[in-house]
């Protein structure tokens, strides 16, 4: 058996590595997220999947609010319908959000109820931001509308 170190691999190497598997964690995350879609439409067993992920069901309902939002869904009569936020689910859809950014933008949209328009500022920023920036931004934009201190509808 070698027990050989492995050698320590340079900066750009190391960042490269984790860009892919921040890619990588991205997509599974909508891998899940049309599997759970799959699950909801089909009308199959909810808990035996929560179960299967092993995720608490706060986590389970978060998901399927990102469903809800994001992905495309079908018509009782079988007809594609968009994303009801399609600005955020091609944005999911290219990989550009992790779970804290569609954690902060489900909470933006269900909570903040701002207008259509601020998610195209919210989405852009997530793509060069980490998600706590997201939720400083969308409180910033609800003040300048609504006024500083107003209350989340």
């Amino acid at each position: 058996m070698d027990v050989s170190p492995v050698p320590l691999l340079t900066e750009d190497d190391v960042f490269a590595a984790v860009a892919a598997v921040e890619a990588s964690a991205r997509a599974l995350h909508r891998r899940r997220l049309e599997l759970l879609s799959q699950v909801l439409r089909c009308g199959y067993d909810l808990d035996a999947y929560r179960r299967l992920v092993r995720a608490n069901p706060a986590e389970v309902k978060q998901w399927i609010a990102q469903v809800e939002l994001y992905l495309p869904s079908t018509a009782p009569t079988g007809q594609p319908l968009p994303p009801l936020h399609p600005v955020v689910g091609a944005a999911l859809a290219e990989g550009e959000l992790s779970d804290g950014h569609l954690r902060e933008l489900t909470r933006t949209i269900t909570t903040l109820k701002l207008p259509d328009w601020s998610q195209e500022t919210l989405v852009e920023a997530a793509r060069s931001v980490e998600p706590k920036v997201i939720r400083q931004l969308a409180d910033r934009i609800r003040d300048r509308i609504e006024g500083p201190g107003a209350p989340v509808r």
